[in-house]
């Protein structure tokens, strides 16, 4: 508009735009029991505006989000016109996965000097997984005893309620050849 002039050289003005805060809405982290797979846990917000994209990336800094235990896991994202201001990081649990108790050699035959325990192992175990059971309750007496399953070798796993099983070492009839011999006449 000629009815105007502006006055000075420096017609310009700096400014900054800062990226939006927002906060990190965290998935799949409740209720989770071992399956021998990374469990899926996903990173979101609802404080992006619409037609943005922005992608979620998770790793983990303390656990592997496979196996049971304690799991920390951090989300990074890839727009710079956003910037995380709440929720960054979540911890979890990933609980073992309960076994079965599957028992054998219940019953022995006494012998002096031996001890007897019967067998544990571990069912319903994942792939490739192996599961060692430590039973306590050894006997060498005649008579019925209870071995119980007291720990376990892979952690990802836990015992059941019942950890116990009866046994029984039973005594040995010794076996005798009894030769007669008759005399005479004999009325039976």
């Amino acid at each position: 508009n000629s009815n105007y002039t502006i006055e000075g050289t420096n017609y310009s003005h700096k400014f900054t735009i800062t990226p939006k805060p927002i906060t990190i809405n965290w998935s799949g982290t409740s209720g989770l029991i071992y399956d021998s797979t990374v469990q899926k846990i996903s990173a979101a917000s609802s404080d992006i505006i619409p037609g943005d994209t922005v992608n979620y990336t998770i790793t983990y800094t303390a656990g592997d989000g496979r196996n049971a235990g304690s799991h920390t896991a951090i989300v990074e994202i890839d727009n710079n016109n956003y910037t995380i201001a709440a929720n960054e990081t979540v911890s979890y649990r990933i609980e073992p996965k309960e076994i079965t108790i599957e028992w054998t050699n219940l019953e022995f035959t006494y012998e002096e000097g031996k001890t007897y325990c019967p067998t544990a192992t571990a069912k319903g175990l994942l792939g490739d997984d192996t599961c060692e059971l430590i039973v306590e309750g050894a006997a060498s007496a005649v008579g019925k005893h209870t071995a119980t399953v007291t720990d376990i070798s892979n952690k990802n796993y836990k015992l059941p309620a019942n950890t116990s099983t009866t046994f029984e070492i039973i005594q040995t009839i010794p076996t005798t050849t009894l030769t007669v011999t008759i005399y005479g006449n004999v009325t039976i």
